[in-house]
């Protein structure tokens, strides 16, 4: 789904509430005991009376509390214009001129604690209907000078992504995304991010996904049992593929086939595969498309899933 096609769904979804709802559903931590830290900073929303505001944390191990201050200047038709984070009194990060802020409603900054040695800041930037701007993960081994380490934006779009505290350990960083093809409408999957020093990389390309679809309300087509389960009913014919990427076909699903949805490969928000199974035969095919592409016929690829996408 392109940008611009996603930012109008969102935009609809707001004011009926499904988004929040939705990611409320989805998006939710595990309640065992975190190795993990998540340490809430601060906020800033262009309609605030203060938009200078600051949280204290040792960033670095050593024993030490930082102060970490985030500046931005505001304008009501435009939101946030100009940002800056300082640690200890020296610029940070400079947002001030970059086209990802156009459109910034809020910042959030938190720290994620890996170890006592160990952590990084997150700053994240959203519109007014949460659609994600940007999500970076910096580490702070050479303050103030910080470094990225993870660019959520670019690896899975503008989509939510929700640190997994209690399965992450100090080795391993664990998320989970939820994210909304015009194909499958609202599905789940959880990354593992390796630890080594303070570089973070992605361990796969490959997880397990749901659909999230079961979680809706207010419709009554009977289809909800099988969303449940990461089921879809076929609308039309579909061709899937022996592997990622192959054009050599695994199986064609019939109009009315009911398929089993198992996994994603996810090289970025532009490159998106979901492997199906129907019975004992399984298939990728490559989602992510248009949504004019996907509803051209009004049908979409499955049953029920127009009825169900935000917006």
């Amino acid at each position: 789904m392109k940008r611009s096609e996603f930012v109008h769904l969102l935009r609809r979804a707001a004011g009926a509430g499904i988004l929040a709802a939705a990611f409320a559903m989805m998006l939710v931590p595990t309640s065992a005991k975190a190795a993990v830290k998540v340490n809430k900073g601060c906020s800033i929303t262009y309609s605030d009376r203060k938009l200078t505001k600051s949280f204290r944390q040792d960033l670095n191990g050593d024993g030490k509390k930082d102060t970490v201050r985030v500046t931005a200047k505001a304008r009501d038709d435009r939101g946030i214009t100009d940002l800056t984070v300082s640690v200890s009194g020296e610029k940070a990060l400079d947002f001030t001129g970059q086209r990802e802020l156009e459109g910034t409603m809020s910042v959030t900054v938190e720290t994620i604690q890996m170890s006592k040695k160990v952590s990084y800041l997150r700053v994240t930037g959203h519109t007014d209907n949460d659609y994600i701007l940007f999500d970076r993960l910096y580490s702070c081994e050479n303050l103030p000078k910080l470094k990225t380490r993870a660019d959520f934006v670019k690896l899975f779009g503008s989509y939510e992504v929700d640190i997994l505290k209690g399965s992450s350990s100090a080795s391993k960083l664990k998320v989970k995304v939820g994210m909304q093809p015009a194909e499958t409408g609202f599905i789940t999957t959880n990354y593992t991010f390796q630890r080594t020093g303070y570089a973070l990389k992605r361990t796969s390309r490959y997880a397990k996904v749901k659909s999230a679809l079961g979680s809706f309300s207010g419709t009554n087509d009977g289809l909800d049992k099988y969303f449940k389960q990461s089921k879809y009913i076929a609308a039309r014919k579909l061709n899937f593929m022996t592997k990622v990427g192959s054009k050599t076909k695994a199986f064609t699903a019939k109009k009315g086939n009911v398929l089993k949805l198992e996994k994603i490969w996810m090289k970025n928000a532009d490159s998106v595969w979901l492997r199906f199974s129907n019975g004992k035969k399984r298939g990728w095919i490559r989602v992510m498309n248009s949504y004019d592409d996907v509803y051209e016929d009004n049908s979409g690829w499955f049953r029920g899933v127009m009825n169900r996408l935000a917006g």
